[in-house]
């Protein structure tokens, strides 16, 4: 069976960081086809090492804006509070997330004491099955 992955929901500043993450493999790509480019020769070496050196620190600056959008989800997912449904199948978390989604905030409190009632219900059940 298959996991649908989680849903982490983006802040402004993940979204700022994604653009920036964007923004800068646009120009990475635009810079390495630059060089790909350049001419053999003294003048090519010259001008390869120069956009090495700008490939480089697009690289770090890549890999800061990736440092601090892994510390806001991180953050984000320490912040978001348990459901009862957390440790529940993986197409019951799906339809979970997506009930939290469409539902309003009331209405999907609802919902979880139902579905979490039934649940107990239905242990309470097979362990009663499951005594001699």
């Amino acid at each position: 069976m298959t996991t649908t992955p989680k849903l982490v929901v983006q802040t402004p500043a993940m979204r700022q960081h994604l653009e920036e993450i964007r923004a800068l493999q646009d120009e990475l790509a635009g810079l390495k086809a630059e060089k790909a480019a350049l001419p053999a020769g003294a003048y090519g070496r010259g001008q390869a090492t120069l956009l090495t050196d700008r490939i480089r620190s697009i690289g770090a600056r890549i890999q800061e804006h990736c440092q601090a959008l892994a510390v806001l989800k991180r953050q984000g997912q320490a912040e978001a509070p348990p459901t009862p449904l957390d440790a529940v199948e993986p197409l019951e978390s799906y339809v979970v997330r997506q009930a939290k989604q469409q539902l309003d905030p009331v209405t999907f409190q609802r919902l979880i004491a139902v579905a979490t009632r039934q649940r107990e219900q239905a242990l309470e059940r097979a362990a009663r099955r499951a005594r001699p």
